[in-house]
Parts: structure tokens; sequence; C-alpha cells
């Protein structure tokens, strides 16, 4: 994807691509120019991109300002099985109106490296990321300022969920407890 901010525009929910947020389908590897330039606005219409199935890897860019609605989890992204990596990606501005404010993951992996979490916001849990089950592995990851009202203002991590933490910087973000790193069951390392 070249440079440039590409903007959602057809508002309205649909899991099929007809409105709303980008949903993921089939196994895809989108490429950025990089992660200043290639800008993915969700302009508050609807989460960014909804990973329903298979392989995906996103790298060089950044997804801003989705919004997942009321009730609804993963604010700039939704993960809801298999793989997703990211990679020289920044997640910002995005909203979920209940848990994981940047990102939402239900069920499979998700492999971040190089990758910026700030200024997320969640209604519920886990500002930054929330870890529903699965395992989530972050290298060189930075959470700083995301928020939550419930626990886990970087990341909150559910039931069983095994989350792997390698040279990651977690400050600044704010919940009503819990700030940085909320842990309900599974591990962290």
């Amino acid at each position: 994807v070249p440079a440039g901010t590409y903007t959602l525009t057809i508002a309205g929910s649909d899991d099929n691509n007809n409105a709303g947020d980008l949903d993921i389908t089939k196994a895809v590897t989108i490429i950025g120019a990089g992660a200043g330039t290639t800008i993915i606005d969700g302009n508050g219409i609807d989460r960014v991109f909804h990973v329903r199935s298979n392989d995906v890897t996103l790298s060089n860019l950044t997804i801003r300002n989705g919004n997942s609605g009321a009730g609804n989890d993963g604010g700039g992204l939704r993960l809801d099985n298999d793989r997703l990596t990211l990679s020289n990606v920044t997640l910002s501005g995005n909203t979920a109106g209940r848990d994981g404010g940047g990102i939402y993951t239900n069920s499979g992996t998700g492999t971040l490296s190089n990758v910026t979490l700030s200024g997320n916001t969640a209604t519920r849990n886990g500002g930054g990321i929330y870890a529903n089950s699965g395992s989530v592995i972050l290298t060189n990851v930075t959470l700083s300022g995301n928020t939550a009202t419930g626990t886990g203002g970087g990341l909150h991590n559910q039931s069983g969920n095994a989350t792997t933490l390698t040279n990651v910087t977690v400050a600044g973000n704010t919940a009503g407890s819990g700030a940085n790193i909320y842990k309900n069951s599974g591990s962290v390392t």
C-alpha cells in the first residue's frame, strides 16, 4: 500500500465488506510504505480491521481512529482466530465499546514486533490489548498512554491466555485497576 491516508467512509457494520471495517477472511499480507506514511483511518465509524480467519500479516502502517461501537470489542483491530502478525505498526486513537481499545484477540496467536499502541481507549478492559485466549507474543512493543475504565490500561490477560513479553515498554497507561498490566488468569512472562 503506497504512502497516504486511507479513510473508511461507508458507515454501518457488516462482516461482508459492504460497510464499516475491513473484514479479512483469507490469508493476506498488507505492507505499507511505513508507519508514518501509510495510515488506515477508521474515521470513527467502525473498527479498522476484523481478522475473521486465516494467517494475516500487517506491516509498515498505522491503524488509527477505529471505533468498535457500544458493546463491541477491538477498537483498532479484532482477531477472532488463526494467526496475526504485526510488524512496524502503530495503533493509536482507537476506541472499543467494550474490551481491547487497540487490539482484541479472541483466540489464535497474535505476534507483534516493533509495534506501538498509544492513546487507545476501552470502555471496559484492555486499553491497549485485550488477550482473551490463545497466545500473544510481544517483542519490542510499546504500550503507553492507553486507558481502560475497568482493568489493564496497557494489557489485560484473560482466561488461560499465554502472553510473552520481550523488550516491552509499558508506561503511562491508566485503568480502574492494573493500570499497566492486569492478569486475570493464564501466564504473563
